[in-house]
C-alpha cells in the first residue's frame, strides 16, 4: 500500500507461464544463430578476436569460397557431446562441444591464419538442408584452405615424448640436408640413429609413446583422411604444441614400428591415404609441363 501511495506500483507476481515467456525472450535474444548463406558457394569463416578467463570471443563472417582471405582449415574430433560450453559469436552466445571450444584456443596459439572453418559453428548445425550442401562441399573447403590443422587433443605423457622429437626433427636441418628426401623411411632411420643417443628417454619408451598416440580418437575418425588428403599443408597440433604431420609420419616409418602400426586401423589408413596423394602428386605433371 506505501509503494503504491508513492506513485509506484506493488509487485504484481507473474505467473509461471509468464516467467518463461520472458526467460526464452531474453534467452532468444543473447543466443548466436546463423544467418542464411547467400548462395551454396559461399562459406563461414571464424576469427578469434579474444580468449581470456571468461570465455573465447569470436567473429563470424561470409564469404564467397572462390574469394575468401587465407583461413585455415580445422581437422578435429567433436569429443564427448554432453560436455558442452559456451563461447561468444558476434556478441552472442553458442554452446559447443568441450572439444570444439579447445581447437579454438589451439588455433590461436598456433598462429597461423587470421581466419579458421570450423564445421560445428561455421556450418549451421540446426539447418538439415545447408548440413547436407556444406558437407558435399568439405573437398572444396579443406583444398581452399591454405593449410589444415591436425588438433589431436591435449597433451598426455605419451604426446610430450612424441611432440618433443617432432620438434627436434623440425630443427635437425643440418642433418635432414644429409638425407635422400625422397626415401622417408630412410631419412627417419638415419636421422634417429643419430639423434637417440642424445636423449633422455629410450627407445623402447618411444615406441610405447607412438602406439599410445596413434590410438588417440582422433585418428579413428573416419573424415579424418579425406581432410588431411586435400590440406596442401598440414599441421599437427598437440596442447599448445605444434609441427608438421610429415614429421609425425616419419617417426612412425620406422621399421621397428611398421608391424605394430598396421595395430592401429585408423592411423594406418591415414598414413596409406597421405603416401597415395605424395605419389600421385609426384605422377601429375605441373601445368605447363610437358613428356620430353
Amino acid at each position: 500500500m506505501a509503494a503504491e501511495q508513492h506513485g509506484q506500483p506493488g509487485n504484481i507476481p507473474l505467473s509461471s507461464q509468464a516467467s518463461q515467456t520472458i526467460m526464452a525472450a531474453i534467452d532468444h535474444d543473447v543466443t548466436f544463430r546463423h544467418q542464411p548463406l547467400p548462395g551454396k558457394g559461399y562459406i563461414r569463416l571464424i576469427e578469434v578476436l579474444d580468449i581470456n578467463n571468461e570465455g573465447v570471443r569470436c567473429q563470424l563472417t561470409c564469404w564467397p569460397i572462390g574469394s575468401a582471405p587465407p583461413y585455415d582449415a580445422i581437422s578435429y574430433t567433436w569429443g564427448d557431446p554432453n560436455l558442452r560450453t559456451s563461447i561468444t559469436i558476434n556478441d552472442r552466445r553458442l554452446e559447443v562441444t568441450q572439444n570444439c571450444e579447445y581447437v579454438l584456443r589451439q588455433a590461436q596459439w598456433h598462429r597461423g591464419s587470421r581466419y579458421h572453418w570450423v564445421d560445428a559453428i561455421c556450418i549451421d548445425q540446426q539447418d538439415n538442408l545447408e548440413k547436407s550442401e556444406q558437407v558435399a562441399r568439405m573437398g572444396a573447403i579443406y583444398k581452399a584452405a591454405q593449410r589444415v590443422l591436425a588438433c589431436v587433443g591435449d597433451h598426455d605423457n605419451a604426446s610430450r615424448i612424441v611432440m618433443a622429437i617432432c620438434m627436434l626433427q623440425k630443427h635437425a636441418g643440418s642433418l635432414l640436408l644429409m638425407i635422400n628426401p625422397r626415401s622417408r623411411q630412410e631419412k627417419a632411420r638415419r636421422w634417429l640413429e643419430n639423434l637417440m643417443p642424445r636423449l633422455i628417454f629410450t627407445q623402447s619408451r618411444l615406441a610405447k609413446a607412438l602406439l599410445a598416440f596413434g590410438q588417440r580418437p582422433y585418428f579413428r575418425r573416419l573424415w579424418v583422411l579425406q581432410e588431411l588428403f586435400h590440406g596442401r599443408t598440414i599441421d599437427l597440433c598437440c596442447g599448445s604444441d605444434h609441427g608438421s604431420f610429415e614429421q609425425l609420419l616419419d617417426l612412425y616409418d620406422l621399421s621397428d614400428f611398421l608391424q605394430r602400426l598396421r595395430e592401429m586401423e585408423g592411423f594406418w589408413r591415414i598414413d596409406s591415404g597421405l603416401r597415395l596423394k605424395d605419389r600421385r602428386c609426384k605422377l601429375t605433371p605441373a601445368p605447363g609441363d610437358t613428356n620430353s
